[in-house]
């Protein structure tokens, strides 16, 4: 449990936390004695949407308190979640484990799977944030992917073809930014989905 303090934070295993048999958190090992921060610890504050994403939150939320924005998060990637009470957190979870999928996300996967004539059924508002009114968006659900990129959690009906939103998603969706990929703006970054594509092949091959 984390707790905010005058001069930090506070986190510690609850008993049940403790005989349960699970892992420790990261750089906190399992102990009966609480661990003092200055600022919010690195494991959380890892989870926390950066950019554009945690613009949106911000206003979504209208706050910026750390703790807040966690509690507010859908189905951060990763076996964890984040809610003011225990019981919250476990009501929370809808996706499958990804423990239970670590072999399948490891399997063999040589080439690009291209989603050709794929129809993304998700408004331009959603999809392209950084050409719309921030303060004006109004979201499902608030995704808990970290990172700087812009992205959004989707599920994919291949039957169908379609790319859409619901309450639990398998995908994570990274749109193309009209600002990063336009040669003449002072935010070019050109090529982010091969570059993306070829760093998750090396983690993946390890």
């Amino acid at each position: 449990m984390l707790f905010e303090i005058p001069d930090g934070f506070l986190f510690y295993y609850t008993n049940d936390y403790l005989v349960s048999g699970l892992e420790a958190v990261p750089t906190m090992p399992l102990s009966i004695q609480p661990f003092s921060f200055n600022t919010i610890p690195p494991f959380f504050d890892q989870n926390i949407p950066e950019g554009i994403n945690l613009e949106i939150l911000k206003f979504q939320l209208n706050s910026s308190d750390a703790l807040h924005i966690l509690a507010s998060l859908s189905d951060p990637i990763g076996d964890i979640s984040f809610s003011f009470s225990p019981k919250t957190a476990q009501s929370q979870i809808s996706n499958p484990s990804y423990l239970s999928n670590l072999e399948k996300i490891l399997s063999d996967n040589p080439k690009i799977n291209i989603l050709k004539d794929f129809y993304v059924d998700i408004p331009n508002e959603i999809l392209f944030p950084e050409n719309y009114d921030l303060s004006k968006l109004e979201l499902a659900q608030n995704d808990g992917i970290s990172g700087f990129q812009y992205k959004k959690l989707v599920n994919i009906d291949f039957e169908r073809k379609i790319i859409h939103q619901d309450a639990a998603s398998n995908y994570i969706l990274k749109p193309y930014s009209k600002i990063r990929s336009n040669p003449t703006s002072q935010s070019y970054f050109p090529h982010i989905a091969i570059n993306e594509h070829l760093h998750l092949s090396f983690a993946k091959n390890r």
